[in-house]
């Protein structure tokens, strides 16, 4: 026990014995140490039950009995009993002061009770509160330094399996640089992501929780929404109508003839089957409109079988229709869900780069609905034609004597054999009559007028492709600008690249990557910009050995993902640099089941044709000598042969088939000259000019439509495949081809060497060796010039004239 405690313990015995203690003559010291006994009595509640000691002074002599003068200048301390009997104890709260520096000790006072009970039960919700956001930030700051420790302790075994690859393999590489090696992914172990510079991150921007996640992959469509069901039940329902339905017979009182909206009703039910899968916006109008049609359209006559198959294709066309609407909730739902687990919202980093969502599906719509019009305008002339022959001719009767396949054979009153075409042959019988219609030289039966079916089928196989580029390039280009306009929601996600080159994005917690909620094919955002690419990495240079990191990266998702939306994402490439990128096909949800290809398809186990492959580079870079002016190589003298050759095939079968459609119209077997004769076009202009020129700053290669440009670090490999191409690989993993050039077979058994051979290997050579690389720049005109442009021109032209003679 302390002084304080024995003097406490003295001074409330002489109280319990005498009542009232009183001193005389005291000086200040004295005072002073009694006072602060009696305080320390106070503070540590030793103050006797039912009582409590009070400390008098002159000041207060009006509590004290009278006595002398002397007595009541002296101060008193007494034990007063207590008359209230809640207050017989005295009470005291305190909290714990912790790490926080609020006050935490209230008690009664000798002249105030202690009242303020609500002050208390807010300081103790401020302190909750204040202990709950610290031990957060601890947890936090705990997990940072774990994660780093892991990081560190990743990285140096990295470095140390990297360093031991490297003194394996220097002997035999001959100072070549060491390969990087990606371990295989294993599912079951969470793994350390790699993390993505902080300056690249929004501030602000939250994580993508797992439980946040879940709720948005719950709000997908239906699964009675899904596009298969609406596809079927289309399918099922037009072939039942198709062969109840009642066919037309021609006849003089009823001619056949084109039908165009039999064409438009067959061509939007056929565009359905596309648009039920991916076009949910187009459907909704479709739908409605091929509905309304099939109704309208009836055919007299039909019998009870008809009209219920008609009514189940409407059936049809309105589950389909429901099922588009849902799916578009849906988007909706999780748009929705996204934006509230963002919370703030950020524009895109810059350089954004050019806005080129969307722009080759809209210039090919609008060139397929051009091709269509062009189809449309010319069944519309024949008919025109048509009807123009029918006034002027003279009608004659005459007796069918004989029916061939697309033929009848009738005979007249004056005794004359005509051979007329006709559509329906087996419509008219060995001697039944017909009416023959006669301008001139042309004829035709009165009951078949002009029917255009070629033009409209040309017109629908141009029209339905056509219509779906232009309303995806517009959707696309539409939802992209939309992300550059406004700021946008920003989620810290996991994204991981698969085999299949699609980029699949994980909520931020997932570290083991066991759900992915949607994947979709990125490109960087400038034309430049390979860092995403980086991801795929060439093993030694050979063509063969690329290898995809797919080890799971930090990044943060800039808009609000959903089915078929548009959205930017700013990550990492392999070496942890921070990469822009955007969007390169729509969002798609994955199947039930449907995980990333996380394994090389052609990985089959370990690589031992490296050496072989190494050891054949190296005999070619032996035969190359260090040059100062740039290479080239480019087609021999057969290859040019050829390609005139064929570019006076591909100029005269033009001429003539453009020739067959202004006379004769559209027929079928002009479908596949019409078909090939890009290829045609493609294949001639890489058989006369294709070039390839190595300088100081990379390749230039000039194909059949444009001059491409790799820098020396940003080529992967070269290579002759067995198909008879060429294919030069950059680190972003696009590839220049050249297609069709050769026959491999046939030039092992001839043990030929040609140039495009030849130019794959010194290529594969020149990257590996920068000592061998010319150190000149080429000049322009040495890059070649495309000839695809000029043979196109020259198509035209020869359409041109066919058309006008």
């Amino acid at each position: 026990m302390t002084g304080d405690h024995f003097a406490v313990a003295e001074l409330i015995e002489r109280l319990t014995a005498e009542g009232r203690i009183r001193g005389t003559d005291l000086d200040d010291d004295e005072v002073g140490e009694r006072r602060r006994v009696v305080d320390y009595a106070k503070r540590q509640g030793l103050e006797p039950a039912g009582k409590r000691i009070e400390w008098t002074s002159p000041s207060t002599a009006s509590r004290i009995p009278p006595a002398s003068d002397r007595s009541r200048r002296s101060p008193q301390i007494r034990s007063v009993p207590s008359v209230d009997p809640e207050r017989s104890v005295r009470l005291v709260v305190e909290l714990s002061r912790g790490l926080t520096g609020r006050p935490g000790r209230w008690r009664d006072r000798k002249t105030r009770t202690l009242g303020a009970l609500g002050l208390i039960r807010g300081e103790i919700e401020a302190r909750a509160v204040e202990d709950a956001r610290r031990r957060q930030e601890e947890q936090v700051h705990v997990a940072r330094g774990l994660r780093w420790r892991a990081d560190m302790a990743k990285n140096q075994a990295v470095r140390e399996q990297f360093a031991q690859a490297l003194c394996e393999e220097a002997p035999r590489r001959q100072g070549a640089q060491p390969s990087v090696r990606t371990l295989p992914h294993n599912p079951d172990v969470p793994e350390s992501p790699v993390p993505t510079l902080s300056g690249s991150v929004p501030h602000g921007a939250p994580v993508w929780s797992s439980t946040d996640a879940a709720l948005w992959a719950q709000a997908r469509p239906a699964s009675w929404a899904r596009p298969i069901w609406s596809i079927l039940a289309l399918v099922i329902t037009v072939v039942w109508a198709g062969m109840a339905e009642p066919a037309p017979s021609c006849s003089d009182a009823a001619p056949c003839g084109p039908d165009w909206g039999s064409m438009v009703q067959g061509g939007l039910a056929a565009g359905l089957l596309y648009w039920f899968a991916r076009l949910p916006e187009l459907t909704l109008i479709a739908a409605p409109v091929v509905a309304a049609m099939v109704e309208w359209g009836k055919v007299p006559g039909a019998d009870r079988m008809s009209h219920v198959a008609d009514f189940a294709v409407i059936a049809a066309l309105g589950f389909g229709w429901a099922a588009a609407v849902e799916r578009l909730t849906a988007r909706s739902r999780q748009r929705r869900l996204a934006e509230r687990a963002a919370g703030v919202r950020h524009r895109l980093p810059q350089p954004a780069g050019p806005l080129v969502r969307g722009t080759f599906p809209l210039a090919a719509g609008l060139v397929l609905c051009a091709v269509a019009a062009g189809a449309i305008l010319a069944g519309l002339n024949g008919i025109r034609a048509d009807e123009r022959h029918a006034d002027r001719a003279a009608h004659i009767t005459a007796t069918v004597t004989h029916r061939g396949e697309e033929t009848v054979r009738v005979r007249t009153a004056d005794q004359r054999r005509i051979t007329v075409d006709a559509f329906y042959p087996e419509d008219y019988r060995v001697g039944s009559t017909v009416t023959v219609l006669e301008d001139g030289s042309w004829r035709r039966l009165a009951a078949e007028p002009y029917d255009a079916f070629g033009w409209q089928l040309l017109a629908l196989a141009a029209a339905l492709p056509g219509l779906s580029f232009l309303t995806a390039g517009a959707l696309a280009r539409h939802r992209a600008a939309a992300l550059r306009r406004a700021p946008v929601p920003a989620l810290r996600v996991l994204d991981r690249m698969d085999h299949e080159g699609r980029t699949w994005i994980y909520a931020a917690d997932d570290t083991v990557g066991r759900t992915p909620l949607f994947s979709c094919l990125w490109t960087a955002t400038l034309a430049d910009d390979d860092k995403l690419m980086g991801r795929v990495e060439d093993d030694d240079g050979v063509e063969e050995g690329a290898r995809v990191d797919t080890r799971l990266h930090e990044a943060v998702l800039l808009g609000a993902p959903y089915e078929g939306g548009e959205l930017v994402l700013v990550t990492t490439d392999r070496a942890g640099d921070p990469v822009v990128l955007r969007t390169a096909s729509p969002v798609r949800l994955p199947r039930t089941g449907k995980k990333p290809l996380l394994k090389s398809p052609t990985s089959t186990g370990p690589d031992t044709s490296d050496l072989q492959r190494r050891d054949r580079i190296d005999r070619i870079a032996a035969t190359l000598t260090p040059a100062g002016r740039p290479r080239r190589w480019g087609p021999g003298a057969a290859a040019r042969t050829a390609g005139a050759a064929l570019t006076a095939a591909v100029t005269t079968g033009a001429f003539f088939t453009a020739h067959l459609l202004a006379t004769d119209g559209f027929d079928w077997h002009l479908l596949l000259p019409l078909l090939t004769l890009p290829v045609w076009i493609h294949l001639t202009a890489l058989l006369l000019n294709w070039r390839a020129t190595a300088d100081s700053t990379g390749l230039w290669l000039t194909g059949a439509w444009t001059v491409r440009h790799i820098p020396w670090d940003r080529l992967r490999a070269a290579r002759y495949t067995d198909q008879g191409s060429i294919e030069i690989h950059r680190t972003d993993g696009t590839t220049w081809h050249l297609a069709g050039l050769g026959e491999p077979r046939l030039e092992r058994r001839l043990r030929l060497r040609p140039a495009y051979v030849r130019m794959a290997e010194e290529i594969s050579a020149l990257g590996t060796r920068p000592e061998l690389r010319p150190i000149e720049a080429s000049a322009r005109r040495d890059h070649g010039l495309p000839l695809g442009p000029f043979l196109l021109l020259l198509v035209g032209l020869a359409v041109t004239v066919a058309l006008i003679t």
